[in-house]
């Protein structure tokens, strides 16, 4: 399993609202962040935001699956 300086690999994934809703069922996760829009429009971002820990567990994914190959971890 060796990886090389200049190696590439590329993962694609669109987080969805039922992607976010169904992770927020698993964690217990219902910030309104997530899921208020109202509350979202006065916010800084002013939309709904996917919960940080998706984007981790995409990352773990990725170098589990894809860097360098399946099975690396």
């Amino acid at each position: 399993m060796d990886v090389s300086i200049g190696q590439k690999t590329r993962r694609t994934t669109t987080v969805t609202q039922g992607i976010v809703t169904d992770y927020a069922k698993i964690t217990g996760d219902d910030n309104p962040l997530h899921f208020d829009t109202e509350f979202t429009s006065r916010t800084r971002s002013g939309r709904l935001m996917a919960l940080g820990s998706i984007t981790t567990g995409l990352l773990h994914a990725f170098v589990a699956m894809d860097m360098p190959r399946p099975g690396t971890v």
